[in-house]
């Protein structure tokens, strides 16, 4: 009787503790906990909304080039994790049509006259350099308020995301337009990310996911079309002009980081400004030179025209690939298993 009376005291005092804590969390961060509840409540409807794959294989009034499609993604997810050992999720086996509607934005910034992104931080989760919205409105109000801090920000549709494991991510329609190599590439980003994810380490976890989804793709490719497929050298096509477009970005953003080195602190804003708008136009006109196999994907070129935010991309997905591509080929002697397993034994 007397030990049953003291558990209802403990437990009460239990709960104050945590009715507390929470509540002081909420008064202290309100501003996130209120855009954590609206991202939490963005994602429940996507996922509520979402079709497992297999029902939508047996629909009869489903397209033939839907199935079509949808065998791929299941090849692809079975081969991740299978034949590259990524790590085995729910990921995917689900399917959500977009109705040809972004459902996902992102805000990013960064300082205007330094290459650092600016950063959010979220509980448990980290810094990351990204802010996602399943709002339009608050995406571009985010927008406001960061351009009101004189920051270059950029607002973005975003095709696919990891929750980390969180959720059941599905396939969003808006991605299957793709050819089979940008779409394994995409798919295995995103698992790599559901595999290996290191804590206030945004730009290293892109980068690998980066590297993995390419090398994932191209090992996918050949392993199911074979390796002189047309799907194969058609991504590989893709690949090369991918890389001479970020190798020309990638050195201008060398060039342009040295320039804000420059700058003194006795160096006007104006002044600031100018040179720095002088060489980005230097920048984007020198990609003239640059030709490319699909020459089509990159006439947003003539009027390209980035800041920093988006300037700050190309390193967050591509900066350190070098070195990526030096420990695969002599830590690892070109064994993607291998090299997944060491970075999944180190950081999972």
């Amino acid at each position: 009787m007397s030990k049953h009376k003291l558990k209802n005291p403990l437990i009460k005092w239990i709960m104050r503790i945590i009715g507390i804590t929470l509540i002081t969390y909420i008064l202290l961060n309100g501003g996130m906990f209120i855009y954590l509840a609206k991202q939490l409540w963005g994602q429940l409807q996507i996922i509520t909304g979402a079709e497992k794959i297999t029902k939508v294989l047996e629909k009869q009034e489903t397209p033939d080039s839907l199935k079509r499609k949808l065998r791929l993604v299941s090849k692809i997810r079975n081969f991740a994790t299978d034949s590259l050992h990524l790590k085995e999720t729910q990921n995917y086996t689900t399917f959500y049509d977009q109705n040809g509607k972004p459902v996902l934005w992102v805000v990013e910034a960064a300082l205007p006259y330094k290459l650092e992104a600016y950063t959010w931080n979220y509980p448990i989760f980290g810094d990351f350099s990204y802010k996602g919205f399943f709002n339009h409105h608050d995406a571009l109000e985010e927008k406001q308020r960061l351009k009101e801090k004189n920051l270059d920000v950029r607002v973005r549709t975003v095709e696919a995301w990891s929750t980390l494991g969180f959720f059941k991510d599905p396939v969003l329609s808006g991605i299957l337009d793709r050819s089979p190599g940008r779409l394994a590439e995409l798919l295995t980003h995103e698992i790599t990310h559901a595999t290996v994810f290191i804590k206030d380490s945004m730009r290293f976890n892109e980068n690998l996911a980066t590297f993995v989804g390419r090398e994932g793709a191209k090992s996918f490719l050949r392993s199911i079309y074979g390796r002189n497929s047309k799907q194969l050298i058609n991504y590989e096509n893709w690949l090369r002009d991918k890389d001479k477009f970020y190798g020309h970005f990638m050195l201008g953003v060398k060039e342009l980081d040295s320039l804000y080195n420059s700058f003194s602190q006795s160096t006007s804003d104006s002044i600031k400004s100018a040179r720095k708008k002088a060489c980005i136009n230097s920048i984007v006109q020198a990609a003239d030179t640059l030709s490319f196999y699909h020459t089509e994907r990159f006439d947003f070129l003539t009027d390209f025209q980035p800041n920093n935010a988006r300037l700050m991309q190309f390193l967050k997905y591509h900066g350190n690939q070098p070195e990526l591509q030096t420990k695969y080929t002599k830590q690892f002697d070109n064994d993607l298993p291998a090299m997944i397993r060491y970075y999944k034994e180190k950081y999972e």
